[in-house]
């Protein structure tokens, strides 16, 4: 199995303990391949709010002045069975970083280019805190994957009230790490079921984007998109997926 993981923090405190534990549960199932994001070491630019990752290209991020770091993200996402974002509470929400690297992806909302690889992965998002506000930190992130396709998300909030991991009581460390190991084996199992369920609510934002699509006028940038798809006929993109997966298993 590969997966993506966005580090939101370089930090290198409780949340990248976390991710170390998620690692070694994973990799109990046999080796998996991770591929690692440091922000903003590996995205250190904001949005400049161009529109050029909507108004050109095929995808929509081709032309976003900050590719050079976008790029390499997306096509590990794309070629990735899961996705973790891990972040810590600053200020009562995601980093500044997590934003920005949401921010570089709405492109391919399904309100725009949505891409196909998205409905058929699995995302764990997990965040820390010493005090209060991992809801506010997994809320935002929860919405853009929701938005970018992705059918299934787990989350794991934890509240430390501690600066540091190894200054928690050790049942405490020991409770913490159960919860984080479960969640890890989930995301592994649900990567591993190749027809997902899309759930109810996305099928429904489906039909609406559609809809949207066909309301606009012909030769824009994000309905040519969604012809060339065939996702403006009967054609869906968790379909597709499922197709492509079952061709490369024989």
């Amino acid at each position: 199995m590969r997966v993506s993981v966005v580090h939101g923090s370089q930090r290198n405190g409780n949340t990248e303990k976390t991710i170390e534990i998620v690692k070694e549960k994973l990799n109990s199932f046999g080796e998996h391949e991770f591929i690692d994001f440091y922000l903003p070491k590996d995205l250190p630019s904001f949005c400049s709010g161009c529109f050029l990752c909507l108004d050109k290209g095929n995808y929509g991020g081709e032309y976003c002045p900050h590719a050079k770091h976008t790029h390499p993200i997306l096509e590990a996402m794309k070629s990735s069975d899961g996705l973790i974002i891990a972040s810590p509470v600053y200020s009562l929400a995601e980093t500044g970083q997590v934003k920005v690297f949401l921010d570089h992806f709405g492109c391919i909302f399904m309100s725009h280019r949505p891409l196909a690889e998205m409905f058929s992965k699995t995302a764990l998002i997990i965040s820390t805190t010493a005090g209060t506000g991992t809801k506010h930190v997994i809320k935002p992130i929860e919405r853009s994957l929701s938005y970018w396709g992705i059918p299934k998300v787990y989350k794991c909030g934890l509240t430390l009230w501690e600066k540091n991991w190894s200054e928690m009581p050790s049942e405490k460390q020991a409770k913490y790490r159960v919860r984080l190991e479960n969640k890890a084996s989930d995301f592994h199992y649900s990567m591993e079921r190749k027809n997902k369920r899309i759930p109810l609510k996305m099928r429904i934002l489906f039909r609406m984007f559609r809809n949207l699509m066909n309301s606009y006028p012909d030769g824009h940038q994000d309905k040519e998109y969604w012809r060339e798809k065939g996702w403006l006929q009967e054609k869906r993109p968790w379909k597709d997926t499922l197709i492509n997966s079952n061709i490369e298993s024989i």
